[in-house]
């Protein structure tokens, strides 16, 4: 792996050198070490997170590393990894699984005001090619980097951009590094950005969209039109193959809350079925960050 800046090599053995969580010493501090059927779809990664990460946010595609380091650890330990195929309730059970995990991830969600439908969400923007001079709102209800990413890749297609919070700063939820840059490309490219305001609602007016928009503290609103309006509010677990799966489990799906905190093993349950368990946006709107330490809970008692 090299450096960003200089392509110089990076010295990774530190990573995969023991640390010590608690009263846990885990063997390295990246690689989680189950040999376990994966099954992808579209491959890994896919494709629209590729042109996201390379041409709709290119200050951020540091983040496919993730991604790219642990491509490499799964090959180097011979994971058994099954891509361009659908993870089937038939074709997990016909494997006979002592532990199923499932990472599913969310689908977007936009939020619950009136009008919702007419909106797009932030990774529908990012497939699509918006024409030069469009007036766009993006509403950011979320606090992530999402939608200033939607809103940084608009603008840079020439789109008169306007980004919403209700939030009384932008990127709430964002550490203090990319709130910064991202501040910095926003301010540079033109974005308005409008902290303490709501979208409460979206009407077709003409050919254009309505958009009513609410002072958080003095309920005073106006109404504005756009060509186009985003909306963030993260996403919603994708719970299907998890119902499936939970009545074939021996625990009914449950993760004992307790022993994650404490890095100890989960309760066997009934002796009957598989653990199934979940982690990440299979659970809640989350971020990479909560999916690597749910794994990594789990599976180094395993």
């Amino acid at each position: 792996m090299t450096s960003a800046d200089a392509g110089e090599p990076v010295d990774l053995r530190p990573l995969l050198e023991p640390i010590a969580l608690g009263r846990v010493t885990i063997r390295n501090r990246m690689v989680s070490t189950a040999h376990n059927s994966r099954y992808g779809e579209d491959g890994l990664p896919g494709k629209r997170h590729q042109r996201y990460s390379e041409e709709r946010a290119p200050w951020r595609q540091e983040l496919m590393g993730i991604v790219a380091w642990r491509q490499d650890q799964i090959a180097r330990l011979g994971v058994d990894l099954r891509l361009n195929c659908r993870a089937t309730p038939e074709r997990i059970l016909a494997e006979a699984p002592d532990v199923v995990i499932l990472a599913t991830g969310g689908q977007p969600h936009k939020g619950a005001f009136a009008g919702v439908e007419h909106t797009l969400s932030t990774s529908e923007v990012l497939t699509r090619n918006v024409p030069g001079g469009a007036r766009v709102l993006v509403y950011d209800d979320h606090g992530g980097a999402q939608a200033s990413s939607a809103a940084e890749y608009l603008a840079q297609g020439g789109a008169s951009v306007r980004l919403v919070s209700p939030d009384r700063s932008l990127g709430e939820e964002m550490g203090p590094n990319n709130w910064a840059v991202f501040k910095q490309h926003l301010y540079r490219l033109g974005v308005a950005i409008e902290v303490d305001h709501r979208l409460d609602a979206v009407t077709p007016a003409a050919n254009r969209l309505r958009a009513r928009i609410v002072n958080e503290y003095t309920e005073e609103s106006r109404d504005e039109d756009f060509d186009m309006v985003v909306a963030e509010h993260g996403t919603r677990p994708d719970e299907a193959l998890y119902a499936d799966l939970t009545p074939h489990s021996g625990n009914g799906g449950r993760i004992d809350c307790v022993a994650l905190k404490g890095n100890l093993p989960q309760p066997s349950g009934s002796d009957s079925g598989f653990a199934l368990y979940r982690v990440g946006d299979a659970v809640a709107s989350r971020d990479i960050h909560a999916a690597i330490y749910d794994s990594v809970r789990l599976c180094h008692v395993l």
